[in-house]
């Protein structure tokens, strides 16, 4: 974890870090997260976007939603990611979700 968190901190500021949900979950089902970060008990609901819709979530699930965070957790992890679910204090930056790609 700490390896995963120091090289998350040398790439911040470039495009292999990002914290916007819509590109993680996208480039989790392509195989480029390399590390993905999520804090312990959080999640966030939604479906995801088909071609050319909005990525819309919810704090609690509607009819039809999936569990996002789960999902991109569980693509990192298919395609040789690694997941780190950790402390939400422990969250780099604070954010929800962080992901470190691979290119």
């Amino acid at each position: 974890l700490h390896k995963a968190q120091e090289k998350f901190q040398n790439h911040m500021g470039t495009s292999r870090i990002s914290h916007q949900l819509e590109e993680i979950l996208q480039s989790a089902e392509q195989g480029r997260v390399e590390a993905l970060f999520a804090p312990l008990g959080s999640e966030l609901w939604g479906h995801l976007p088909q071609d050319g819709e909005l990525l819309q979530t919810h704090a609690q699930p509607e009819s039809g939603d999936i569990a996002l965070l789960n999902w991109a957790i569980r693509n990192t992890y298919r395609h040789g990611g690694t997941p780190y679910v950790i402390q939400p204090d422990d969250m780099p930056d604070q954010h929800s979700v962080l992901a470190s790609f691979r290119w």
